[in-house]
């Protein structure tokens, strides 16, 4: 596939990684139903990589599931994800969501799918629809409806089953009319069953039965994983991959980073086996999947929390994991989840629980994942680290996904390069999750290029721990072919483009010696015919500007790390802008919703620039920096507001654990809650306009929030806060009859705790305690061009 070769060749007191560039050549994929008549965009794929209108892509695909979250947010979730850099929204239909009863169907509310692609249509995002029938999910039986699992022999020819899926199947055509791409509708993808263990020929017969019933779109995919038992014939599914950070599926107690950190390094193989469980038949081998680009669904956004299992994730997690992917070659980077969830309501529970046969007990209610967007919309920081990385991939991903991956000699460090042989990025994965790494001391970059050897950067640098990165060689910048940086490019916008700093290393620049350099914030010298520009100033102002043969002239913007992870990308007064913002950045309309954390101060810087705005109904004047106008305005409410506890009853003792069905340590009963610890919650009677999160630090095994008498939401305890947003149940959760039960944790349960997460018992041999309940606000103002 690549013409590689790698070497280690160590030289007296530094490491030069040695790696001589190589091609691939694309195999055409056929696939129908490709145009879409109005957006006048034509789908089309080869082997590399997905093509719109014959251009590379290399989309940001997030999993939000419209059934497990409000219909009236759905569309501010949405534009935070576009805003987050997503461009395709996947989303599973859960089977025993719509038909819980045989025939008695529902699509209203929140279960209504044709509105939940209607609204990704607005706001311009497509669609990925995984139709299942079996979906897992962590819901009751896979998705299956209890009649279906009592009724049939599920996943399986059986001619009953399938007449039942093609009723289901049916229902989701219906959903979909008009909203299909060929349609000029957002729904580009549709996949057949999740995690199947069986034959092709009941794969293909699923597609057969979609296209049937009137799902035609261009794209049919399966999970990669596992294999199937008999050959898959070409260019009838396209294979998706995946891996997480951890699992909360594994059946032991014990620590699992190692087995998971295969997926921080950067290889060749495709395999997500720490998805696999027990002694499942592994995914295809590398040689059979040359044929298809690789793209991924289930890369971990985040991690569940099952009983057994109280697994933390931490932002670096995700955002190193993610890169790993894209320096390993793929080329459609779906994550599970980017959006967290509520498990709606039902007949019955609807989640999954080895009490209706399945491998783990999770939350009746929570569904939040641990997520980029949790469960009430929370931003986390690995959304905005995330975000970096999609702009990254929208404005380079046309070159980007055009170029294979190589795998450099991985004995001093985890790195690769993807290139077409000549321009390209090198990636640089120094980070495992709880496997710290140390600090690669003296390396060098040796890549042999058809245009002649690069030597990256020009003295040795040491890769600081626990840090990962992405640098760009022989990039064309308008025009001028910038040789070298030690820093990670973002974003382009006309004739800027901006970088980010990489921790621990100076940020080094070189061009061709004719090339002009303009306004340099640092120093600049000559080198072997280069010209290297060194010590430059990050911030608003340009780093330095580069003048092309033709007099066009580029502004790189160098930015420090927090600059980085702030800056956003949209649509502001009819202009493409780039803003770096002290709040949350959403953009609709050609406005800058601005969601604010509630400190005082705050500043929004544009470019480019702008005169006065109004934001908040007030005008504000700019500053000007450079090619960015900046606005101060002011965003305060109480920070703190007392909320009233009153202790109500305490647990007797820790309840005794039972090792259920699957082999693990099984889930309270709802009976056993009626022996809690208790709390009535009392919040004030009215809050500041705003989204407010009630934040619940505890101590426990498993925690309830009952209004009212309703069950609302649950926690299995993991070290992290229990948290609640308060704008779901409007008033009436103001008004009182909310209640805290917390079961006691045993100090000898069964249950693994990520490291320093698990409470200290002293001499006692269980605890539920609460130590703090407090309230944080959002609230949101909006700017619009005067």
């Amino acid at each position: 596939m690549l013409a590689l070769a790698a070497a280690l060749l160590p030289l007296q007191q530094n490491s030069i990684l040695d790696l001589t560039l190589g091609q691939t050549v694309a195999i055409p994929i056929p696939i129908q139903n490709a145009n879409n008549p109005l957006l006048k965009e034509t789908i089309s794929a080869d082997s590399q990589s997905l093509m719109v209108n014959g251009k590379r892509v290399l989309w940001a695909m997030g999993e939000f599931h419209y059934s497990r979250y409000p219909e009236s947010e759905w569309r501010s979730e949405l534009l935070k994800m576009k805003a987050g850099g997503i461009s395709v929204v996947s989303t599973y239909v859960i089977w025993i969501h719509h038909e819980e009863q045989s025939t008695r169907w529902n699509w209203e509310g929140d279960r209504n799918l044709r509105k939940f692609l209607i609204i990704c249509k607005e706001v311009g995002l497509k669609a990925f629809v995984r139709g299942g029938p079996w979906v897992h999910g962590e819901v009751r039986n896979g998705g299956f409806p209890d009649w279906v699992v009592s009724g049939f022999k599920t996943r399986t020819e059986d001619p009953g089953y399938l007449e039942e899926v093609k009723n289901f199947y049916s229902q989701i055509s219906k959903q979909m009319t008009g909203l299909a791409w060929k349609d000029g509708g957002p729904v580009i993808g549709f996949q057949v069953e999740n995690e199947f263990y069986g034959t092709s020929e009941y794969l293909i017969k699923l597609k057969r039965m979609a296209q049937e019933v009137g799902i035609n779109i261009p794209l049919y995919t399966r999970t990669g994983w596992p294999n199937v038992t008999t050959p898959m014939p070409a260019n009838e599914l396209f294979p998706m991959y995946g891996g997480y950070p951890i699992g909360f599926w594994d059946r032991g107690t014990e620590e699992t980073a190692t087995k998971y950190g295969k997926n921080y390094a950067l290889r060749l193989n495709r395999n997500p086996d720490d998805i696999l469980q027990g002694d499942a038949p592994k995914e295809a081998t590398l040689e059979s999947e040359k044929q298809y680009p690789y793209m991924c669904c289930e890369i971990g956004g985040g991690m569940h929390v099952s009983y057994h299992r109280r697994v933390v994730v931490e932002p670096n997690d995700i955002g190193s994991l993610a890169l790993a992917k894209i320096a390993s070659g793929n080329n459609l980077q779906g994550y599970y989840m980017y959006h967290g969830g509520t498990n709606p309501e039902g007949i019955t529970t609807l989640n999954e629980t080895q009490a209706t046969g399945y491998w783990n007990d999770v939350p009746v209610k929570t569904y939040d994942f641990q997520a980029p967007l949790g469960e009430y919309g929370q931003i986390r920081p690995h959304y905005h680290i995330l975000r970096r990385m999609h702009l990254f991939m929208k404005d380079f991903g046309a070159q980007l996904a055009g170029m294979p991956p190589q795998i450099g000699s991985p004995n001093i460090a985890n790195w690769s390069v993807r290139s077409n042989g000549d321009s390209g990025f090198l990636f640089v994965n120094n980070y495992t999750r709880l496997i710290p790494q140390p600090t690669r001391k003296a390396i060098q970059f040796a890549l042999k290029t058809k245009s002649g050897p690069l030597l990256i950067p020009s003295k040795p640098i040491d890769i600081a721990a626990n840090t990962y990165f992405v640098w760009p060689f022989n990039l064309d910048l308008n025009g001028v072919r910038m040789t070298s940086a030690t820093a990670q490019p973002i974003c382009i916008l006309k004739g800027s483009v901006f970088f980010a700093q990489t921790r621990g290393v100076a940020a080094e620049f070189t061009f061709a010696k004719d090339v002009t350099i303009l306004n340099n914030s640092g120093k600049s010298s000559n080198d072997s015919g280069m010209v290297r520009l060194t010590g430059l100033k990050p911030g608003l102002a340009p780093a330095f500007m580069v003048k092309g043969k033709d007099g066009k002239m580029t502004s790189v913007y160098l930015l420090s790390e927090a600059q980085s992870l702030r800056l956003f990308k949209g649509s502001f007064g009819g202009k493409e802008v780039v803003s770096i913002a002290d709040d949350d950045v959403v953009f609709e309309r050609n406005e800058m919703q601005l969601t604010s954390r509630f400190s005082p101060a705050k500043s929004v810087a544009v470019m480019p620039t702008f005169g006065p705005i109004e934001i908040a109904g007030s005008l504000v004047a700019p500053t000007k920096i450079g090619e960015f106008s900046v606005y101060n305005y002011g965003n305060s409410v109480p920070s703190s507001i007392p909320i009233e506890i009153k202790q109500t009853a305490s647990a007797p003792g820790a309840r005794e654990i039972e090792i259920g069905s699957q082999g693990v340590a099984e889930q309270p009963s709802d009976s056993d809650f009626e022996f809690a610890s208790k709390w009535e919650i009392n919040l004030p009677n009215k809050l500041p306009p705003g989204d407010w999160i009630l934040k619940i630090k505890y101590q426990g095994d498993v925690a309830r929030l009952y209004l009212g008498g309703k069950l609302i939401n649950d926690n299995f305890y993991n070290g992290k806060p229990f948290e609640l947003g308060l704008s779901r149940f409007g008033s009436t959760i103001l008004r009182g009859g909310l209640e805290l039960w917390v079961l006691p944790l045993r100090k000898d349960a069964p249950i693994y705790f990520a490291p320093g997460m698990k409470p200290n018992f002293g001499q006692f041999s269980g605890v539920a305690k609460l130590m703090k309940v407090e309230l944080f606000g959002t609230s949101t103002v909006v700017a619009k061009p005067k």
